[in-house]
């Protein structure tokens, strides 16, 4: 095995273990009306906006105060917006309302979420709800496993790729 060959065995490697597969996954870019929003009369729709194209089977639930499903919604969603879905609202009496959601991204990932908004009235609980996902979420877990890899590619490359080196110098150094 010459030197070459070595060396281009030690970049297959390392392409192999510092290649990191996409852990980018869908996320709520926008709700209308907005988490926490306090409305004075009582919204036309829901909108909800993902960061990439969602499946048909999104869901969108409306809550009142007393966790009773708002009754006549229809999740609808768009072809030529696919990263959209919303629902038609009733009208909605003064109070606190809960939006719960999921939607499943074209990966087949689940992702869920809820949030609160008012009609009437100032918003109780407005805190957003983070999404529950089946998956690993970029911002967390991928930025730590990110990390590791590196650390574990370059251990790798040194582990393997040193002795490689060090064999096809010597045996260089035989021929000579």
């Amino acid at each position: 095995m010459t030197l070459k060959h070595i060396a281009i065995l030690v970049c297959c490697l390392a392409l192999a273990a510092f290649g990191s597969p996409v852990f980018a996954h869908t996320e709520l870019v926008s709700a209308e009306p907005a988490p926490g929003a306090q409305l004075a009369e009582s919204p036309a729709e829901i909108r909800l906006t993902f960061s990439e194209p969602v499946a048909e089977s999104s869901q969108i639930v409306l809550l009142t105060e007393d966790f009773q499903a708002v009754e006549g919604l229809v999740t609808q969603f768009n072809p030529a917006v696919p990263e959209q879905v919303y629902t038609p609202v009733p009208a909605l009496e003064p109070g606190v309302y809960s939006v719960q959601w999921s939607a499943a991204s074209v990966d087949g990932h689940e992702i869920k979420g809820s949030y609160t908004f008012s009609v009437g009235q100032a918003a109780q609980d407005s805190a957003v709800v983070e999404p529950a996902t089946n998956a690993t979420p970029a911002s967390s877990d991928g930025e730590t496993s990110s990390g590791l890899r590196w650390w574990l590619a370059g251990i790798v490359v040194v582990a393997v790729g040193l002795p490689l080196l060090l064999l096809a110098a010597r045996r260089s150094g035989r021929r000579s």
